[in-house]
């Protein structure tokens, strides 16, 4: 089965990200507004989910010999912040306390979520196995 190209996972993940929530909004709510507001979220959401992954394929050939040589120590410094930032929102979770740190580990996760979202399309399963 062909992949779709770069730019057509572009345009088609947040809008269907997009019109999955607003119906899903929709829905739920049976109003016309919430309806206007799932849209652009949803759309937002989609763009934070897909955009990763255009950009790995979009920049897979310049990235596979630099990260190549890096892997390594990427993986190794991402998987090391997440389990601490992991942690961090389970302890917070079960005492039930939120202050700024939160929002950090929070960040944390999802960026390390990402980047291994990235490196893993750009490596195709490792960097053992890059084409």
């Amino acid at each position: 089965m062909r992949s779709l190209r770069p730019m057509t996972t572009l345009w088609l993940g947040p809008l269907l990200t997009a019109s999955a929530m607003a119906l899903a909004f929709g829905i739920e709510h049976r109003d016309l507004r919430a309806v206007a507001i799932a849209f652009p979220i949803g759309g937002s959401f989609g763009l934070l989910l897909f955009g990763p992954i255009v950009a790995a394929e979009m920049f897979r050939g310049q990235l596979l010999h630099w990260l190549h040589r890096q892997w390594n120590r990427i993986h190794r410094y991402f998987a090391f912040a997440m389990a601490i930032s992991l942690g961090y929102l389970m302890a917070c979770s079960h005492y039930k306390v939120c202050d700024a740190f939160t929002f950090v580990a929070a960040a944390t996760v999802f960026v390390g979520a990402m980047v291994g979202t990235f490196v893993g399309v750009a490596f195709k399963g490792g960097p053992d196995r890059a084409a």
